[in-house]
């Protein structure tokens, strides 16, 4: 099964961007199960903390797989649910 690309906002202009975008294409993933995860809560907080472009996320099976420039913490995925 392919990957999914999740983009659940429009993106503005006006919008602060991450500091380095392509960052967010050398890190490594972060899986977190789907299962209990609000996706506009996981959106808001990755597009909050670093930008319309600076994180990519993939659905694979049951699992979001994230690339951004640094790891969710348990408590920012609290915060999802």
């Amino acid at each position: 099964m392919p990957a999914t690309i999740i983009d659940m906002t429009a993106q503005s202009e006006n919008e602060d961007q991450a500091a380095n975008p392509s960052e967010a294409n050398t890190t490594p993933f972060q899986d977190i199960r789907k299962q209990n995860i609000d996706a506009g809560k996981l959106v808001a907080l990755l597009r909050g903390r670093f930008g319309v472009n600076g994180y990519k996320i993939y659905t694979i099976h049951s699992v979001y797989s994230i690339r951004a420039p640094e790891q969710l913490s348990e408590e920012d995925i609290e915060l999802c649910k």
